[in-house]
């Protein structure tokens, strides 16, 4: 039963802090030990005590991203290392995909508010008023609730498609073609930006901790293999086999331009992993910059949708009034 059971985050974090800080491994699963884990803790010490080694008898107790990421890195670099470098890259990935939720979020709920605004209101509204009219007057008109509840239908339904269609093309089965048709149709594109992020980002830390670019794409490239990074990494790394220099490499695969400008600086320098640490910076600023104006602009449209509905629902709260000055 064990094996189904997952050492949480807190956890993690906890047994990270105290390799780094010299706790040895015996030491760190009595400091952590509690109700909640001790199954697994005891797991851990029995095969720690038949000679397996840690970073091999953890793996079945992690989730499957950092357990990725673990088996990667512990080739290169010792165990706390590796789980610092996996974390921290989890973190990364999370803390960037909340950022986005957070801006994005309010302009959408925004719009998706409006729209069963407006279904309400054909339901509701619409045919009462639609009812007063035709009991005074046949002449006078007002828009059909029908129009107005299969418009909104329409809507709902278009962004419920968008949302499958958007979940199919970023599922792991179609990503990489996802993103070599959006890269080869504006280079400049936030995704390229997001994805070349995230690429460069654990090549910075192999870079920086002392692994060679041949070490640090062999890396990326054994991360999930379906995924971008990956992908990236193949791509660079069957260039280099070919004879082409780093350069080359990096220009002709499937990288955002921003970093390439960065890189083609940061390779004649004395110290090219501050520049690239120079460059994730700038990238990260960039797109949130970029994720924010979007937001605005959703805003903007529906603010501009809002404005349209509430006049439209004046002129029906005064369209009593209009039908008894008529008589």
């Amino acid at each position: 039963m064990d094996i189904f059971n997952k050492l949480n985050d807190e956890t993690l974090n906890s047994i990270s802090i105290l390799l780094n800080n010299g706790f040895s491994m015996k030491d760190i699963l009595s400091i952590i030990e509690d109700d909640k884990n001790k199954s697994i803790i005891y797991s851990i010490k029995n095969k720690l005590l038949e000679g397996e080694k840690i970073e091999y008898v953890i793996i079945p107790y992690l989730n499957h991203n950092i357990a990725y990421y673990l088996l990667c890195f512990i080739q290169y670099m010792p165990f706390s290392e590796a789980l610092s470098f996996a974390r921290n890259i989890i973190e990364k990935r999370n803390e960037r995909i909340k950022n986005i939720i957070n801006i994005l979020f309010y302009p959408i709920m925004l719009l998706v508010g409006m729209i069963f605004g407006l279904l309400i209101l054909s339901i509701y509204l619409l045919p009462s008023i639609n009812s007063l009219s035709s009991s005074f007057s046949n002449d006078i008109s007002i828009i059909d609730s029908s129009v107005i509840r299969t418009i909104c239908i329409i809507f709902l339904v278009l962004f419920l498609v968008f949302l499958i269609v958007i979940g199919i093309l970023f599922s792991n089965k179609f990503i990489i073609n996802t993103y070599r048709m959006i890269y080869s149709v504006n280079k400049r594109s936030i995704l390229i930006d997001y994805y070349t992020e995230r690429f460069v980002y654990i090549y910075y830390l192999c870079l920086n901790n002392g692994l060679s670019t041949i070490d640090s794409l062999s890396i990326i490239s054994k991360i999930d293999e379906r995924s971008v990074n990956s992908y990236i990494a193949k791509s660079i790394d069957s260039e280099l086999k070919k004879g082409n220099d780093i350069i080359k490499a990096i220009n002709n695969k499937h990288l955002s331009s921003s970093f390439i400008r960065f890189f083609n600086i940061a390779i004649k320098t004395v110290n090219p992993i501050g520049i690239i640490n120079s460059y994730l910076e700038y990238i990260n600023k960039y797109i949130d910059l970029k994720i924010k104006r979007y937001a605005k602009t959703i805003q903007v449209f529906v603010y501009l949708l809002i404005g349209i509905i509430v006049v439209y629902i004046y002129s029906l709260l005064l369209f009593p009034i209009n039908i008894l000055n008529n008589l």
